[in-house]
């Protein structure tokens, strides 16, 4: 989640966004390109590495 806010007391006029992060994926291949690769985090499951043909 994304939230928005105005900081006065940023010294560059703008907002600022402040990021909540809920989970994290990443999805890739193996070097030999021959598996898929996903990754993820959560904060109560933690790391987690699948890898599938």
């Amino acid at each position: 989640m994304l939230i928005e806010f105005d900081d006065p007391a940023l010294t560059i006029p703008g907002f600022s966004f402040e990021l909540d992060v809920r989970e994290a994926v990443l999805t890739t291949v193996d070097e030999a390109a021959s598996l898929l690769v996903v990754e993820s985090w959560h904060p109560s499951r933690g790391y987690h590495r699948l890898a599938r043909a």
